[in-house]
């Protein structure tokens, strides 16, 4: 791509106030019609007959949740009203935008987003707008101009785009500037804003496939997917929490077990194998497998913890070697390359200088320069048994850093010289090893290392975490890796609640020490208080803007999420609430803000009143046996024998106002029952007709005296 070189006369932004303001969707997904949202405090925005205006508003309640949070918009409705549907269309990057909305010479889908991003130098409002599908800008919001240097033909053609606008007039005139060659401090606007998508791994796989992991930003701001904490953040907001430095989230102490997952006998054809096969049982010979009982042989006594711990790292090297030779250098060989073409070098016996070269070979060289690429799976395999003994002879008092040689060379025969930058398999478990030759054997056991998390400083344990993200970090982000898959680090001992709790956090700070260099971070939440006690989620923003504030980080943060959870409701204010519905005939989206009730400090059953979550407040089955004993109260006729079942019945409502009225209801039919009952027995034993009547008309003066005291 080739960008534009900045125009001296366009000055660069100043200010790092940028901020996500607007979202309108023409079309999206089947279901999403002409729908907008207004995601700031600080602006009135109104698309009103083709006509897109924008006027700044006195923000009252600017830094509400802290210095570094612009506001926080929350999606409230039922399952299925579309609230992850949006969340995913902001997390989305321009490619998969256009493979989504893209069809033939079909464009599906057509929306934009709206960003303020601060004044230039010359007291001009900025404005950036992501578009996908072009021609929104011209026949759906006309007061879009370009400007003479604008090359419309080029931004037609990308279905997806960024640009600049300045507001004047009440008309956005473009400065002929995209995302990727407007600068903001010296950094793309592309990178400067971000998204950041915490969303979880085990949900949405087929979302997580088209969101991706990490993508770099071009013509729209950068997008990342953040589906699980890297093991160091996580540990250091454990710690925080068992310290007590999370007010409102605390936990005792958990357990971190690492553990290995290397099958060296993975994905092979060993029937094939043929002589093969006998030079790597030459080679295990030449290794310390813990299953090839290399130590019992000499000690029939249980190992000590020391021995323990070394057998361990041993036959973890070991193990990986021939998880390299087997699984990864045997597939030149496995596709008949060898037959076709013979560049593998077999080494002399006499060749000492080779020995040499091998011992100063670094984690991530190639080898191919030296002996020519690995095409003939026997003369690799015959080449490593010579190099194995020669080391082992050589290093027979220091077993690890004979076994770190040998994999640094095995792994130098598996890529080429340019690939060897990226190329970081050994490189990663090396580094892995280093530190656990450095911890203590206590914490080694026969299949796992583990240590106790209580708050106590443990800079081994961090070191270890820390290493162990960084090259997990590093294989996502096209530096090769295989760390993720042979070694993995659990968190035991805590809850479903406590996990998911540290794992947000943990998210958030990983999204934002990816790049100190933000100026608008977005970012997106789905349902992160699911399965959180009902005390916890009633914190959750408490706590989420402690979070935040604690943060290093110079720009600003904006929350995007959504609940199903009335106690994080309560924490937002009117304006930044918008309720999904669906409930229509056609099953269209209808998105509406909160202006005519609160939910600010407002109590859960109020919320839940106002039909942001469900029609009604009690249990289905509760709801039915309440409606099933009105009716039986209301057709009471007589005095009859049932009235305890329905009294005791009544008594077991836990809802104050349904069993008062109950009551009531049940008093009143009893009062009225037993009166007639008893005027009806009176006038049967009365005779004389006469009487009767006047009897009947002296009662009848009394209860309407009685109902009228009594109202």
């Amino acid at each position: 791509m080739e960008q534009n070189i900045q125009d001296p006369l366009i000055p660069n932004y100043q200010q790092q106030d940028a901020e996500l303001i607007y979202l309108y969707i023409e079309k999206y997904n089947d279901f999403i019609c002409n729908q907008e949202l207004v995601l700031s405090n600080n602006f009135d925005i109104k698309l009103q007959g083709k006509k897109l205006t924008v006027c700044k508003r006195h923000n009252y309640v600017k830094n509400f949740y802290g210095e570094k949070i612009n506001n926080i918009s929350v999606l409230v409705g039922k399952n299925g009203s579309g609230k992850t549907t949006i969340l995913d269309l902001f997390g989305m990057e321009r490619t998969n935008r256009i493979k989504k909305s893209f069809y033939g010479n079909t464009i599906k889908d057509s929306y934009l987003l709206l960003y303020y991003l601060g004044k230039d130098t010359t007291g001009t409002d900025l404005y950036g707008i992501e578009v996908t599908g072009y021609n929104i800008l011209k026949n759906v919001i006309t007061n879009c101009v370009s400007s003479v240097n604008d090359n419309e033909s080029y931004d037609k053609s990308k279905i997806s785009i960024g640009k600049i606008y300045k507001y004047e007039n009440d008309t956005f005139i473009s400065i002929s500037r995209h995302f990727f060659d407007y600068e903001i401090n010296g950094i793309n606007l592309s990178e400067a804003i971000r998204y950041a998508y915490i969303d979880e791994s085990y949900r949405y796989s087929m979302r997580n496939s088209i969101l991706g992991k990490r993508y770099n930003g071009d013509y729209m701001a950068e997008r990342s997917l953040f589906p699980t904490p890297t093991v160091y953040q996580k540990y250091l907001m454990l710690e925080k929490c068992i310290n007590g430095k999370i007010n409102g989230l605390t936990c005792e102490k958990a357990i971190v077990r690492f553990r290995d997952h290397i099958d060296y006998f993975y994905g092979t054809d060993r029937a094939n194998f043929g002589k093969a096969k006998e030079l790597i049982n030459e080679i295990s010979k030449n290794l310390y497998l813990s299953n090839d009982n290399w130590i019992t042989r000499r000690k029939k006594s249980t190992p000590t913890k020391k021995q323990q711990k070394n057998n361990y790292i041993l036959d973890l090297c070991s193990r990986y070697i021939l998880d390299m030779i087997i699984n990864a250098l045997y597939n030149p060989y496995k596709s008949n390359t060898h037959l076709k073409q013979n560049t593998s070098k077999l080494i002399s016996p006499n060749d000492t200088a080779i020995l040499d070269y091998v011992i100063s070979l670094k984690p991530c060289d190639s080898s191919e320069k030296e002996l020519g690429s690995s095409t003939n799976y026997e003369i690799e395999l015959t080449n490593i048994i010579w190099i194995s003994k020669k080391l082992k002879n050589l290093y027979k008092k220091n077993k690890f850093e004979y076994l770190k040689i040998l994999a640094r060379y095995v792994c130098s025969r598996l890529h080429s010289e340019e690939e060897q930058s990226e190329f970081k398999y050994w490189e990663a478990i090396e580094a892995i090893i280093d530190i656990l030759i450095d911890i203590p054997e206590e914490h080694f056991f026969n299949e796992y290392i583990e240590f106790v998390v209580d708050g106590n400083k443990n800079l081994l344990l961090e070191n270890l975490l820390k290493t162990y993200s960084y090259y997990l970090s590093e294989s996502t982000n096209e530096i090769y890796s295989d760390i993720g898959t042979k070694l993995t680090i659990n968190f035991d001992l805590l809850s479903e609640g406590e996990e998911r709790f540290i794992d947000i956090i943990a998210k958030i700070n990983d999204s934002i020490n990816l790049n100190k260099n933000f100026k608008l971070l977005v970012l997106l939440l789905d349902e992160p208080d699911q399965s959180l006690h009902p005390e916890w989620s009633r914190r959750f923003i408490d706590i989420l803007t402690q979070i935040i504030e604690s943060l290093e980080f110079e720009g600003k943060i904006q929350l995007i999420l959504s609940t199903h959870s009335p106690y994080l409701l309560s924490d937002i204010l009117p304006y930044n609430v918008f309720r999904f519905d669906r409930n229509n005939p056609n099953r269209t989206l209808t998105i509406s803000t909160n202006t005519k009730s609160t939910c600010f400090g407002a109590n859960i059953y109020d919320l839940l009143n106002q039909d942001f979550f469900m029609n009604n407040t009690v249990g289905e089955f509760a709801t039915k046996k309440i409606n099933s004993y009105i009716k039986r109260i209301n057709d009471i006729t007589e005095k009859s024998d049932d009235l305890s079942e329905i009294e005791y019945f009544i008594e077991q409502i836990g809802e104050p106002l349904i069993k008062n009225a109950m009551k009531k209801r049940l008093d009143e039919k009893k009062h009225k029952t037993y009166t007639e009952k008893e005027i009806s027995d009176l006038l049967s034993l009365i005779t004389n007709p006469q009487d009767k009547e006047q009897v009947k008309a002296y009662l009848k003066n009394v209860r309407i005296k009685n109902d009228t005291y009594s109202n």
